[in-house]
């Protein structure tokens, strides 16, 4: 039954996994504005603050959508440009920081949890916890059961979080390269963020290997 578990898992983290990456392709909305960044940044923030406080993978999903969606904008001028480019990475280091301080880098993803808690005595697994009449013993199933329900969350969680992480980090890692690769001389301002936002040092080291390398 734990493999069965374990199916249910990939499916339902595959499918979401799916609708984090899903913008509208490349039909340009405009020019992109200050205001448009900043009203947009409000939205994500408040969606990964609900995300932190509740573990609420649907929040992270729709500030993933709408940090995308910024792509599908028009770069203003030249003038008006950095400001929004500063903008723009602090928001992709943003998302990434938050999802990177929910991820349990100790998870056991080994340690599976079960579609049915063994019932106690010659009952069968999966009956209902009010069919048996021992009180104690119903008690012990029940306790058993909300265990492994909590555990199965947790697991839900760290599962589908580990999928996205892998997934944005790479993506955040190229959309910065690219930022920053056009203006060299501003790669200090991006080092700043990534220190700002204490981003993953591996994560920053793999970005600072890459803009020095040019």
């Amino acid at each position: 039954m734990k493999i069965t578990f374990f199916l249910i898992v990939v499916t339902v983290s595959l499918f979401l996994l799916g609708a984090c990456g899903e913008v509208r392709e490349k039909q340009p909305m405009g020019t992109l504005t200050k205001k448009k960044v900043e009203m947009t940044a409000k939205e994500i923030i408040y969606q990964l603050e609900i995300f932190k406080e509740r573990e609420d993978i649907q929040a992270l999903s729709k500030a993933i959508v709408m940090l995308k969606a910024l792509n599908n904008y028009e770069r203003p001028d030249a003038n008006q440009w950095p400001s929004l480019r500063k903008d723009l990475a602090a928001l992709w280091i943003r998302v990434i920081q938050v999802i990177d301080i929910k991820v349990d880098k100790a998870f056991n993803f080994n340690d599976v949890p079960t579609m049915n808690i063994a019932a106690p005595g010659s009952y069968p697994s999966g009956i209902a916890s009010e069919s048996i009449s021992n009180p104690e013993l119903r008690k012990q199933y029940e306790q058993a059961i909300e265990s492994n329900s909590r555990k199965a969350n947790k697991y839900m969680f760290q599962y589908k979080l580990k999928s996205i992480k892998d997934s944005m980090f790479q993506e955040a890692e190229d959309y910065l390269v690219a930022l920053y690769s056009e203006c060299p001389e501003e790669i200090g301002e991006l080092k700043k963020l990534l220190y700002l936002y204490e981003s993953d040092k591996l994560f920053e080291s793999r970005i600072d290997k890459r803009l020095t390398a040019k």
